[in-house]
């Protein structure tokens, strides 16, 4: 079996070949995941791990993210999201893959401050992430805190939270 990454074709991540006889071939083909989308134009336009805008739809396509307060110069289909803060970009870039990490699935990222901070919603509780430092932990607590948080609605401040300073602190809406 050989595993090939594939170049210049936006939906495809990898492919794996494998020669099950001479005269027979087994393909298969992994799809890049999608990190996110933006609204643009009427349109939602989908971009995939590295930032590259792999799809223009009039669909919201179910399990992705809404980008919200990204603040973008150029868009092209299947060209890297030109922004205004590359340092952005890369947090939004690093948080989605922690989300697909610990299987947690926002229904949007939102960035505010200039992108300097980061809101994920879940349904009706919002979580406050702050700047995106020690994502990895805040994602595995989170991970374990969200199903106790399901039926409620508020906003979880975790901005300060790390292994060692574990301040959470969950305030109901009214």
């Amino acid at each position: 079996m050989a595993i090939r990454g594939i170049e210049n074709i936006p939906f495809v991540d990898v492919m794996d070949v494998e020669v099950l006889s001479p005269d027979t071939i087994k393909i298969i083909v992994y799809e890049k995941a999608l990190a996110g989308y933006i609204e643009f134009m009427d349109n939602y336009l989908y971009f995939d791990k590295d930032g590259t805008v792999v799809e223009s739809s009039e669909e919201v396509l179910p399990f992705v993210p809404k980008i919200e307060g990204l603040k973008v110069d150029k868009l092209s289909l299947y060209q890297r999201l030109s922004v205004e803060n590359e340092e952005v970009l890369e947090i939004l870039l690093a948080v989605s893959k922690m989300m697909k990490k610990y299987e947690l699935q926002p229904d949007d990222i939102h960035l505010r401050k200039n992108g300097m901070e980061i809101v994920l919603t879940f349904a009706n509780v919002r979580i406050n992430l702050g700047n995106g430092a020690n994502m990895d932990e805040k994602a595995a607590r989170i991970k374990t805190l969200l199903p106790d948080l399901e039926d409620m609605a508020g906003v979880l401040h975790m901005e300060e939270y790390t292994n060692e300073s574990t301040n959470i602190s969950f305030i109901k809406d009214t």
